[in-house]
Order: structure tokens, then C-alpha cells, then sequence
């Protein structure tokens, strides 16, 4: 698993979630409750950007709007990636996606030579220390003097980066902003997608144990995408997934191929982690497999993460966004609740109208 640069970009939902903080299977969640009871749930499996993020739960509480209860839990263990990338990011004025990620990569190249620099500086310090430490009396004093000069020297240069940084906001942005990219990799590494899947397991059988819930689905984004694709051979734990802009899926995993649950796929016109030769062989596998297992709604002129995060400014992006919320909601009434999807209930409804006029 990896991240892009439409994995941390987005923007920050206004609204005041509706539900609770609490624990399933001793694990932190935001659980979003139906006003009636329900024997259907929601796993939602989040971005990076974990449990908090008001997205997320406002995600949550449309579906408990519409009758089904939804739990979205803490698989980052309390250390997910910090939501100011979200503002930062936004804050960035006058630079396409290529030309900020540009930026980027250049900053992290220069953040590393730093890095490596201090690094060697560091070093020599220690060994010219090791050197003098048989020192006098007199010689540890003139170090000290040095040492007192250097920090006032380096106070002087915080200082002074302090007041150019001030003058130009957006390279304290960019410079903030390659601090966290460098740190991703180490953070991906500590957050594997075993680890949610884990959770997600355990989440399920404490739903169906103590929670009166006789189904189980997953709704994941980006992140939580995947993990969704790669429980999808799971169906004693999960009974359908809809999987939004699954990150890490430029190969098809083998669990895929396993698949063995409905599967709904929500799909930007342009993602990276997912791209077309890839979830056009994935489509046709599916199908040839399994006629029917699997489809794939496709909202062109978007980008990766859309359906979690796309801004509601825009209103191309914002009704791409409401209609896949719409989809996946339809999808869980229907294969968790056997409800009919809203086109052919339209259509049974139409054709009970037709026979009692007939009648």
C-alpha cells in the first residue's frame, strides 16, 4: 500500500456529526445509530485520515439516516495522518496538482540532503568531542564558549528562517507539507492493511454477536477501499462491499480474483491507484467469473478520493459525490435488507400501478 498526491488532498466537510464515541471489539469507533432498530450494518473503513475526520462520520450518519447502522472505527490505533495536509494542501494557491506534487518532491529531495548534511555535521561533532575529551579544564571551558556561540549563532538563524518563512506563507506550507510526505513511509509501515483488516474482523463478529446485526457490509474509501477488495473472498465475515477509489490497486490482488461477495465499485475518471487498463481487466474477470458479482460505477471528471473528500464548492464534484453516496447506500438496502434497488422497485411499483388500473 501507498499514497498519491489525491490520497491527502480534499476538502474538510462542514456539520456536526450526530452519533458516539465507543468501542467495538476494544477498538475506539464513531457509531452512528438509526432512529429504528436495525439488523443491517456498516463497517466504514476510512482514508488515511482515520476515524476523526468529520467526512467520515457525516458519511456515517446518512446511512443511519437511512436505517442502517454504521460504525466506523479506529484501525490507525489513535496515529492517523494529520488532517492539516487537507488545509495545507487547499492553501496552495496558483499551482496545478503536477506542479504542487513538483514542488514536493523537489522539497523532499532537499529536505533529505539537509537530513544527510546534519547528519555528517553531527558526526564530526561527536568525534571531534571524543578527540578533546581528555581535555583540560582549560580547553572544556573553550569548548563550552564555542558551544554557547554556536546556539547563539543557530538561534540566529531560527531566527532569521523564522522571518523569511513569515514573509512567504506558501513555502512554510510546502516545506511542512515535505516534512509529512518523508514521514509516509514509515507511517505506512507501521499501518499495514492486515492490521484494519484485523480489526475489521473482529468489528464484524462483535456486530453480529452483541449488536443484533444478521449482516455485515463494508464501506471503504481510498484506504479503507482496499481493504474492503481484499476482504472481498471473506463472506463469513462480510456479506457485500462498495469499494470507492481503492488505493494500491494498480495490480488485481489475488483476493480479488477470490471474490466471493456483491461487490460495488466507485470510480473516478482518472485514479492512479486504479487505473483504466486495470479496472477494465478487473471488470471482465469479475464477470466472467461471477455474472452479476460485481459492478462498476464510473464519474468522469473526477479525481481519487472524490467520494470522501471532493469539495462541495464544485458542483460537478459535489453531485458526483452525493450520487455515489446514493449508490452505495442503494446497494447495502439491497444486499443487506433485500430491498430492491431503487430503479426496479420503480419499475414493480410502476407495473402494481398498471395491473390495479387494469384490475
Amino acid at each position: 500500500m501507498a499514497v498519491c498526491a489525491n490520497c491527502v488532498i480534499g476538502s474538510l466537510d462542514e456539520g456536526t456529526p450526530k452519533g458516539k464515541e465507543s468501542t467495538i471489539a476494544g477498538v475506539p469507533c464513531y457509531i452512528s445509530e438509526p432512529s429504528t432498530g436495525s439488523s443491517a450494518a456498516i463497517i466504514l473503513g476510512t482514508d488515511v485520515f482515520g476515524y476523526k475526520l468529520p467526512n467520515a462520520r457525516l458519511i456515517a450518519d446518512a446511512f443511519a439516516d437511512n436505517g442502517l447502522l454504521c460504525v466506523v472505527p479506529d484501525y490507525f490505533k489513535g496515529e492517523p495522518m494529520d488532517m492539516q495536509m487537507l488545509l495545507t494542501y487547499e492553501s496552495l494557491p496558483g499551482l496545478s496538482l503536477l506542479g504542487k506534487a513538483r514542488s514536493y518532491l523537489w522539497l523532499v529531495w532537499k529536505w533529505m540532503g539537509m537530513q544527510q548534511q546534519q547528519q555528517q555535521q553531527q558526526q564530526q561533532q561527536q568525534q571531534q568531542q571524543q578527540q578533546q575529551g581528555a581535555a583540560a579544564e582549560q580547553q572544556q571551558q573553550q569548548q563550552r564558549q564555542r558551544r554557547q556561540q554556536q546556539q547563539q549563532q543557530q538561534q540566529q538563524q531560527q531566527q532569521q528562517q523564522q522571518q523569511a518563512l513569515q514573509r512567504n506563507t506558501d513555502w512554510r506550507c510546502y516545506l511542512w507539507l515535505a516534512w509529512k510526505w518523508v514521514g509516509m513511509g514509515a507511517w505506512l509501515k507501521r499501518h499495514p492493511a492486515d492490521c484494519a483488516i484485523n480489526v475489521v474482523t473482529a468489528a464484524a463478529a462483535e456486530l453480529r454477536d452483541k449488536h443484533g446485526a444478521r449482516k455485515v457490509g463494508l464501506q471503504g474509501y481510498c484506504y479503507g477501499g482496499l481493504v474492503g477488495v481484499l476482504m472481498s473472498n471473506r463472506p463469513q465475515t462480510l456479506d457485500a462491499v462498495c469499494s470507492a477509489h481503492p488505493g494500491g490497486m494498480i495490480r488485481i490482488p489475488k483476493e480479488l480474483e477470490a471474490a466471493a461477495v456483491p461487490l460495488l465499485f466507485i470510480c473516478p475518471g482518472k485514479d492512479a491507484w486504479f487505473p483504466e487498463k486495470t479496472r477494465a481487466a478487473a471488470e471482465k474477470m469479475l464477470e466472467e467469473k461471477s455474472p452479476g458479482l460485481a459492478r462498476f460505477v464510473i464519474y468522469p471528471g473526477t479525481q481519487h478520493g472524490f467520494a470522501v473528500r471532493g469539495s462541495k464548492a464544485d458542483p460537478a464534484v459535489n453531485a458526483a459525490r452525493q450520487d455515489a453516496l446514493q449508490q452505495g447506500i442503494g446497494f447495502f438496502k439491497q444486499h443487506l435488507e433485500g430491498l430492491q434497488p431503487p430503479a426496479v422497485q420503480a419499475q414493480a411499483d410502476a407495473a402494481a400501478a398498471a395491473s390495479a388500473v387494469q384490475a
